[in-house]
């Protein structure tokens, strides 16, 4: 397996949030990190991995070309634009720029992820 990608089409809109701990894993020091409203409906990327060993050779944009695939045969069905919307670890510098040469915008970033959508 190079490379893995789960998307799925959502209806309702969560609002993504969460507690960041600390370092030290304290969870006493916790800082609650915002809540990212996210369109409705939309079409959620998850879990995209590529191994180690074929990064840079294209496998991520062609697992992130076929979710947009995905998200296409349902803006035909729906007869209306259906973004895509994902999470990506703030220090994922690699995915980060993929996703921003794909057009991706930032709903959300702070010191541990990055919530990204693409209109």
């Amino acid at each position: 397996i190079m490379g893995a990608v789960s998307s799925q089409l959502r209806h309702r809109a969560p609002l993504i949030a969460g507690p960041s701990s600390s370092s030290e894993g304290d969870s006493s020091t916790s800082e609650a990190l915002p809540s990212v409203p996210l369109p409705t409906p939309h079409v959620y990327a998850a879990n995209m991995l590529v191994d180690v060993k074929m990064r840079r050779r294209g496998v991520g944009t062609a697992l992130l070309s076929s979710v947009m695939e995905y998200a296409n045969s349902w803006s035909d069905r729906m007869e209306e634009k259906i973004p895509i919307v994902l999470s990506v670890d703030h220090d994922n510098t690699g995915a980060r720029a993929m996703y921003e040469r794909a057009g991706f915008e930032y709903l959300e970033q702070n010191s541990v992820f990055c919530m990204m959508v693409l209109w």
